[in-house]
């Protein structure tokens, strides 16, 4: 697969040996100038089994920027939630952002992102999209007596790790059924 507007020269998988050749030769779809970026949307039927998100608790200005201040009834929203790999994380190597259209709201608990980060990096690399889930955003409520009772906003995936994962290795498996060049 080639991919002429990139600079950098393209991996296939194949070449992508190991971890230091995957995050040598990881071509982000990122694009600061733009609002907005092409994703894939992983979904799962289930939403029983959701997964984790950490961190929130010390970034709300993403959360109120996206959903507005706290309201007496505060939120229970879906939208889209992005996975982003950040192998550059000086306190944890295998990290992954989790990012709302607003900003970076937190992480993925440090297991779960060390499982799952090598695929996000390879299917973003080779769909040069990045990698979507639903998420319930909850909290942002303010009550008591003059509203001194409030509740940080946080969010839940609505999809398992194991099945992001299966999703993701198909989405592998042929890369360039989301492919677009532009």
């Amino acid at each position: 697969m080639k991919i002429p507007f990139l600079k950098k020269k393209w991996l296939s998988q194949e070449q992508m040996v190991d971890r230091k050749s995957l995050l040598k030769g990881f071509i982000s779809p990122v694009d600061k100038k733009s609002s907005t970026q092409e994703s894939i949307l992983y979904q799962q039927d289930d939403v029983d089994n959701t997964q984790e998100v950490v961190g929130e608790s010390f970034r709300q200005k993403p959360f109120i920027k996206q959903f507005g201040k706290h309201t007496k009834d505060g939120y229970d929203e879906t939208c889209d939630v992005i996975l982003y790999p950040e192998p550059e994380n000086e306190k944890d190597q295998y990290a992954v952002k989790v990012l709302i259209s607003a900003g970076h709201i937190g992480y993925l608990p440090k297991n779960d992102a060390k499982k799952v980060q090598e695929l996000l990096i390879r299917t973003i690399h080779q769909t040069q999209k990045l990698v979507a889930v639903k998420g319930v955003v909850r909290g942002g409520w303010k009550q008591g007596l003059l509203g001194r009772d409030k509740a940080n906003f946080g969010v839940t995936l609505q999809v398992e790790l194991k099945e992001l994962m299966a999703q993701m290795s198909e989405t592998l498996a042929d890369p360039e059924q989301h492919y677009k060049p532009q």
